[in-house]
């Protein structure tokens, strides 16, 4: 059967706009921050630094597998059901929220005793950074899950993409205003950035 009339030109739309949050995304991401920090840190703290946010990165990813790929479909489901769509909203929040919740109490609770086991004491540095870097982590990861999936949903394709350009520019400033800081300092500055920006999802 041919193809619905603008599917095309709505299915590029959503992938340039899939894009641009990839990118701005980046400019969070641990990969950004470690040669951000690169110039003003030694070699043994971006070691800490990397193995503590690509651990939590491995763990988030096989946290949110079992979900990432309903939020989509159900949402689609139920868009031009007004009062479905509120309530699958609140059920894929709900269930988000939990697992990110008992996730992340679980990994502060693991973390500590964890990751020195699993890689050896010389490695004990990366626990604080790991530690602070949770939070901004996860909750970044729920909210964008859900409910930048519901702007989505809703057509809002050009708030989302302002939203990710504005937020990779801050991130930008942020890591190269608190670049000369002392590490730990530094993750939870732009840990605490990074949940800020975010939240203005939920506000919207």
């Amino acid at each position: 059967a041919p193809l619905p009339p603008g599917l095309a030109t709505t299915a590029q739309r959503h992938g340039l706009v899939g894009l641009i949050d990839k990118i701005a995304t980046a400019f969070t991401g641990g990969s950004f921050l470690l040669l951000a920090l690169a110039a003003f840190h030694s070699r043994a703290e971006l070691a800490m630094f990397a193995i503590a946010t690509d651990s939590l990165q491995r763990v988030l990813a096989i946290v949110f597998l079992p979900i990432s790929n309903l939020v989509i479909p159900m949402l689609n489901d139920s868009r031009n059901d007004r009062e479905r769509f509120v309530r699958q909203i609140e059920r894929l929040g709900g269930a988000v929220t939990l697992m990110t919740a008992f996730a992340a109490a679980a990994l502060a609770a693991a973390i500590p005793a964890g990751l020195p086991l699993l890689l050896g004491q010389s490695y004990a540095a990366a626990v604080p950074i790991a530690l602070l870097w949770i939070a901004p982590l996860f909750i970044e990861a729920a909210i964008r899950m859900v409910w930048g999936q519901v702007l989505l949903a809703q057509d809002q394709r050009g708030w989302l993409v302002g939203f990710n350009i504005v937020t990779g520019a801050i991130s930008l400033a942020v890591s190269a205003a608190v670049g000369r800081m002392d590490l730990i300092v530094a993750v939870a500055v732009i840990g605490c950035a990074r949940i800020a920006m975010v939240m203005v999802v939920l506000w919207h």
